[in-house]
Formats: C-alpha cells, structure tokens, sequence
C-alpha cells in the first residue's frame, strides 16, 4: 500500500480504536492502566510508540505510517479481545503479528531474531517506551536481574537495528535513527 493510504488510515477511529481496544477489551491482570502508577491508561503505550515512529523523519513515509499502524496495535493481540480492524492492509497485519509474542519477554527475547528487520527496529520502539515508564518501577520490582536482561535485550536489538540501518532509511536520509539513541542511551 503507498504511503498516502496508509496516511489515509491513521485517522482518527483507527487511533481511536486502538485505544479502546486496551481501555474496554484488556485480559492484562492490570487492566487498562499501565503498571507505572495504576492511573496512566494502558493505551499511551501503543499511541506513544506509534508517535515516536511516525517522527523518525530518516525513514520512508510508507515504512513510517505502516510502522506506527503496527505499533498501534502491537499488544492488541497478546493483552486483549479486541479484534485486529479489518481495515488495515495485509502487510500491517503482518507487521502486528510479526510483533506479536504470547509467551511475552522470554519468548520475544529468543524469536526476535528470526523476525523481519522491520519488526526488529519496531520493537525498539516498543522496548525504548518500556524503559522510559517502567525501568525504575515495575522493571525493579521484578529485581535487578530482569533490569539487567531487558536492558541488555534492548540493547542488543538496537544494535542489531543499527548494523542493517541502511536497509531501512531513505538513501538522502543521515544514517541515524532517533530511537537507537535513545536505547543506547538509557544504558548510561
């Protein structure tokens, strides 16, 4: 699909529905309420992820609007009864199942690698916001070990990311994407 349908598909209902689709239809233990504070609705993880892909101005526009579209309804899948829209195109589709682990974090950890190099550099969208919120609480509460682990994981992928970059930005595009900087980052 071009980049001006997929353009055409970030409206609005398709955020809107994403949204409600953790807020009404969670099965997650915590609901519709991230673990950070039990207050910030579950749903600014997947909008948030979707916002920072779509700001990536070194990627393609069609790579950006399918990425933030699969981002959107990345955890659709895993935490909740929500059906994927029947709007999306078939490589959106894709790219939501592509990011999709329901044995969670040890499962993703392992099979991540036989993934696309798309659904790669999404997950470090995914991975960064989960630093971001929960390094300092959830993440420690769960002990340093697990810190460690996810840090190191998240780490390594955008490293992975990193070495194929050029297969992912445009070709007038600096070799930099803002996301792996921020992993790399939240290490120091």
């Amino acid at each position: 699909m071009k980049a001006k349908e997929l353009v055409s598909l970030l409206n609005d209902e398709i955020v809107l529905s994403a949204w409600n689709a953790h807020q009404k239809h969670s099965t997650k233990p915590s609901g519709a309420t991230r673990r950070i504070d039990g207050c910030t609705p579950y749903a600014v993880h997947p909008v948030g992820c979707a916002m920072l892909v779509l700001a990536e101005s070194s990627l393609p526009h069609q790579l950006r609007y399918a990425g933030a579209l699969a981002l959107l309804f990345h955890d659709v899948v895993e935490d909740t009864i929500a059906p994927i829209p029947p709007e999306l195109p078939v490589e959106v589709v894709e790219l939501v199942h592509e990011l999709t682990f329901p044995g969670g974090s040890t499962q993703e950890m392992q099979e991540i690698w036989d993934r696309s190099l798309t659904a790669r550099m999404l997950k470090c969208y995914d991975k960064w916001w989960n630093l971001a919120d929960g390094f300092h609480t959830w993440m420690s509460e769960r002990g340093k070990t697990y810190q460690d682990k996810y840090l190191e994981y998240s780490i390594r992928l955008a490293d992975n990311v990193d070495e194929h970059l050029d297969e992912l930005i445009r070709p007038d595009a600096p070799r930099f994407l803002h996301i792996l900087g921020m992993i790399k980052h939240f290490s120091k």
